[in-house]
């Protein structure tokens, strides 16, 4: 392919990378995105039909409106891809009532005026009967929460990204990359590219692509379940809403409605796994590893407590020492911005993260607010 000159390359075209060029060649930039795999494949994190989306975010306040601008981004792009994207089926957090979910959750809404139910044991089994908690738990009731569909996301920004002039190219490997004050060069196995502006959304292979940097970001491995529940009525698509129950301080369990496109009811373990590298990570399942931490959900906190199992998928974290994403210019490297370190809560950011990017590469600063995200905060 030889030498070309673009005004961005992305490298790692998955959730960020997809939503940057999106951005990008909607603001007319010439961009060239690459990826070592197929655009899309299923060896990161974007994929498993659904993602959770919320406003009150526990995590950290300064989330908010991020979120509430990503909300509107999604909307956006379901009205341009004439795709379905995301469904609004509320969503409800229980644990102890000093549970982070809770307490985090709850002043993020005070903070932002957001609007919310603080739900009592009692409350939770008359309107929640799906689930069987202990007598100390509490709830939080949040109607405007739901989840994003990943796979279709991915599709709307790659084909906006297309439609508008972008270049992705798949199955390309990079080999390095080089940052001077007139410009960057990214070396490949299918030829040598250049451009004014790099950004670097690498994903789970982002330690190896960045380099020496002042933090770990550490590669987990990440297992999902889909059951059958003896009674499906109760957990299907317009009664149950997107939940998460806590299991033990600061992590616990998560999963969906049951929609007509992907049977079973999905469960998902929010904690850090097995620390893994892309290449050395077991991707095929095993039943008797993988199975058991999920069903112990169905167990002890469903009211079914029981269901046949149908699929077993793994995914990928890539966490940050503080949980928090990590977005900045590469050190030194004014022409070079890094998005990486999502942690497991990042996909429903990305339409903004992608924006913001674009903001980075093309204005060389970003109107929304990202000083909390910036890699400054382990200095």
């Amino acid at each position: 392919m030889g030498s070309n000159q673009v005004d961005v390359i992305v490298v790692g075209v998955g959730t960020m990378g997809a939503a940057a060029a999106y951005h990008l060649a909607k603001r007319g930039a010439s961009v060239l995105g690459l990826e070592q795999h197929a655009i899309p494949h299923a060896l990161g994190a974007h994929h498993g039909f659904s993602r959770a989306i919320r406003s009150a975010y526990y995590e950290h306040p300064n989330y908010v409106p991020l979120l509430q601008r990503a909300f509107a981004w999604w909307e956006d792009l379901e009205k341009t891809s004439g795709l379905k994207i995301i469904y609004r089926t509320g969503g409800v957090y229980m644990g102890a009532e000093d549970a982070v979910f809770i307490t985090g959750a709850t002043r993020a809404a005070n903070e932002h005026g957001l609007s919310y139910e603080l739900l009592s044991h009692s409350d939770l089994g008359g309107r929640f009967p799906q689930f069987s908690l202990p007598s100390h738990y509490a709830g939080f009731l949040e109607k405007d929460a739901g989840f994003v569909v990943p796979e279709t996301a991915m599709s709307a920004h790659l084909e906006g990204a297309l439609a508008a002039g972008a270049r992705l190219l798949g199955h390309v490997q990079v080999e390095g990359w080089d940052s001077t004050s007139t410009g960057v060069t990214v070396h490949t196995s299918k030829g040598r590219f250049t451009a004014k502006h790099l950004i670097l959304t690498a994903g789970a292979w982002s330690p190896s692509l960045l380099g020496s940097l002042p933090i770990t970001l550490t590669v987990t491995r990440q297992t999902w379940g889909w059951f059958w529940p003896n009674s499906t009525a109760p957990f299907s698509y317009g009664t149950l809403p997107t939940w998460f129950v806590e299991s033990e301080p600061g992590y616990g369990y998560y999963g969906f409605p049951m929609m007509p496109d992907n049977p079973g009811l999905k469960i998902a373990y929010h904690k850090p796994g097995e620390p893994v590298t892309p290449s050395t990570v077991r991707r095929e399942v095993c039943r008797e590893s993988d199975e058991p931490p999920l069903r112990h959900c169905l167990e002890h906190y469903l009211s079914q407590r029981d269901g046949d199992l149908l699929a077993l998928r793994t995914c990928l974290y890539t966490n940050s020492p503080d949980g928090h994403f990590v977005i900045d210019a590469y050190p030194d490297k004014a022409n070079v911005t890094m998005a990486c370190g999502f942690s497991g809560h990042g996909f429903k950011f990305a339409p903004v993260i992608g924006e913001m990017l674009a903001e980075f590469a093309l204005d060389g600063r970003s109107n929304l607010p990202v000083e909390f995200l910036r890699m400054s905060r382990f200095l």
